[in-house]
């Protein structure tokens, strides 16, 4: 409302990180804010993959896609990203930015969606920045990632919006999957802090 525009850091960030002719792997699309960001920051020669597995979402995302005219240059997945190639429930929350696979209080509905491991994806070996805000899912995102990595020398950076409070020390654990990244060279360039939440790239 005072700005006209929403999270001022993340967006300095994200456009600091993005060149033009980039690949980006978009998930938690949502309603298209940071696909249609990224889409002109990459220009004509470069592309985003928009996954978004909420169906309430997934109308906007394409409307808002096309009213920028930017179909050319953002392709849209309905699905959701995780560490296995499975049909999963995914949860839907009252507010449509915070649905999750990970147990919320504020769940209204629940939908089975598809779900991909990104080692798996058929343009992997041509992204070049990761971009997720997955509610606490972005440990299994990650975890679906490292085959790839591990095996691959190209640059690749990842920029995240973390949830502190949906880890544990089993399943969902991202202390261990930042040691997993941290053993692959990566390292933390950027942290914004806020009252309720911490990102980081």
């Amino acid at each position: 409302y005072v700005y006209g525009t929403r999270e001022l850091p993340d967006i300095a960030i994200a456009r600091e990180a993005l060149r033009e002719g980039m690949v980006v792997a978009d998930i938690g699309a949502n309603i298209g804010f940071y696909s249609l960001l990224e889409a002109m920051a990459v220009g004509s020669t470069g592309h985003v993959y928009a996954f978004e597995p909420d169906p309430r979402n997934l109308p906007l995302l394409r409307d808002n896609i096309a009213l920028n005219d930017m179909e050319e240059r953002v392709t849209v997945y309905e699905q959701a990203v995780s560490d296995t190639v499975e049909r999963k429930r995914f949860q839907l929350g009252a507010r449509s930015n915070v649905s999750s696979f990970v147990d919320r209080p504020d769940v209204v509905d629940a939908v089975d969606v598809d779900c991909i491991a990104l080692h798996e994806f058929e343009h992997i070996n041509n992204v070049d920045m990761l971009r997720m805000d997955a509610e606490g899912y972005e440990c299994k995102i990650i975890a679906g990632a490292l085959p790839y990595l591990r095996k691959t020398d190209k640059p690749f950076a990842i920029m995240l919006e973390v949830h502190p409070n949906e880890y544990n020390d089993a399943d969902l654990n991202f202390a261990a999957q930042l040691e997993s990244l941290f053993e692959l060279s990566f390292e933390a360039t950027r942290v914004v802090l806020g009252k309720n939440k911490r990102e980081t790239m």
